[in-house]
């Protein structure tokens, strides 16, 4: 099974410079080896739900233009997520469900 650290880091590192897509994060996964999609959800939420509960990135999604962070808890997020991803009915594609920015400070 192959190691996420380095996807998390990425990912994160990302984060601190733009918005990033849900679509960024599942991407590194893919390239990381994991292919079934119920895995790649797993392993997706599995990375996200330390970030946000230590609030080291928040959750939001763009509506006219701006960005609206989601008042939520980090296991709410990540319910949302699970939720609206699940409620597909096509793979995940740019700009779908979510977006995350870094806490500055974190």
């Amino acid at each position: 099974m192959s190691d996420l650290t380095k996807v998390t880091q990425e990912f994160i590192a990302e984060c601190q410079e733009d918005y990033v897509g849900l679509w960024s994060l599942v991407k590194r996964i893919r390239s990381a080896g994991f292919n079934k999609e119920s895995e790649i959800l797993e392993k997706t939420l599995s990375q996200l739900s330390p970030l946000l509960a230590q609030g080291k990135i928040s959750a939001g999604q763009f509506e006219n233009g701006k960005f609206h962070l989601w008042e939520d808890s980090s296991d709410g997020v990540i319910q949302r997520i699970k939720r609206e991803w699940l409620e597909l009915s096509r793979p995940l594609n740019i700009g779908d469900i979510v977006w995350f920015i870094a806490n500055t400070g974190q």
